[in-house]
């Protein structure tokens, strides 16, 4: 009996210190995640002119590069759109640049970090847009079943 009332005890004893390091783990989280909060509000308050130092530069959100895919077919595309670089470059190309500020929800900023990219990188680029133009013929050899479908 005495082997089972320091079993009990050892497991509320194991079961305490679980519940404080929970306890403990979830209030640093909290904690941290207030101060990036509150770290984040101070930035943006200076951005906006609301407070801060005074002359701050304002904080702009710039696009960037990012990939997704499959690990052997990483495709190029601007963070904060749908849209890979490649379709943004060829719609660039055929609407032209005045066209596609006007007509896209792009920004300039976003068309621009495209067009630097597929500077950059021309022959990746230029293959997804050669690849996208296959003719209807080609892609139902490619994927039967898709158009089997129909």
């Amino acid at each position: 009996m005495a082997n089972k009332d320091r079993v009990w005890r050892l497991a509320k004893s194991a079961t305490r210190v679980i519940i404080a390091y929970t306890a403990i783990t979830i209030s640093h989280f909290i904690l941290r995640r207030t101060r990036l909060a509150s770290k984040a509000q101070r930035r943006y308050a200076v951005s906006a002119g609301r407070g801060g130092s005074e002359g701050a530069a304002p904080i702009r959100r710039v696009p960037t590069i990012a990939f997704r895919g499959p690990k052997g077919n990483k495709r190029a595309y601007v963070k904060g759109t749908s849209l890979d670089v490649w379709e943004i470059v060829e719609a660039y190309k055929y609407m032209g640049p005045e066209r596609m500020r006007k007509e896209s929800d792009l920004s300039e900023d976003e068309i621009a970090v495209a067009i630097s990219y597929y500077k950059k990188h021309p022959a990746e680029i230029e293959e997804r847009i050669e690849d996208n133009r296959r003719p209807e013929e080609e892609w139902r050899k490619l994927y039967p079943d898709v158009f089997a479908a129909r």
